[in-house]
């Protein structure tokens, strides 16, 4: 089996041969474990697939990968995709375009996304967790004004320094 259209693929630092992708339009997840040549749905758990932003692989460990979607925030997997669990429920219903994760501390994460909610309110941004687990959120929009961020880069160099991608 293979995706018909990807819209988000990590390769796993620490497996190279360990490759995740996904679909914006919800045709599933899929690993491949042999470098591409075959590939395998990892979204059973799910009951309908979600749409797919972002992929994010722990630096040191393959079986971690963190899906950014559409109007409900980030799953985690701990297991290679066997199961998938919610994090950063208090994010709301905001889209995750990309999860990012300090390459000096483990423990930080950041996300840029965006959402047009209820009466055409927005919540945009680049937001950070401190405690790997992302299970809570801040924000960092100081200055940045209501721009929706698409992308993110982190300096391997100075891991303090981040770059937005807006629109």
């Amino acid at each position: 089996a293979a995706i018909s259209a990807a819209s988000a693929i990590a390769i796993a630092p620490s497996a190279p041969y360990i490759i995740n992708t996904g679909s914006l339009w919800g045709s599933g997840i899929y690993k491949s474990t042999d470098g591409g040549d075959t590939w395998q749905r990892i979204d059973s758990s799910f009951g309908a697939s979600p749409g797919v932003l972002s992929i994010t692989v722990d630096i040191h460990d393959a079986q971690v990968v963190y899906l950014g979607v559409t109007q409900n925030g980030i799953f985690k997997t701990t297991n290679g995709g066997q199961s998938w669990v919610p994090i950063g429920t208090d994010l709301g219903s905001i889209n995750v375009e990309d999860i990012e994760i300090d390459p000096r501390n483990q423990q930080v994460m950041y996300l840029a996304g965006g959402d047009i909610g209820p009466l055409g309110t927005t919540s945009f941004g680049v937001y950070r967790s401190l405690d790997n687990t992302g299970l809570s959120w801040a924000d960092m929009n100081a200055g940045m004004g209501n721009r929706s961020v698409n992308s993110l880069a982190i300096d391997n160099g100075t891991p303090q320094n981040i770059y937005a991608g807006t629109s």
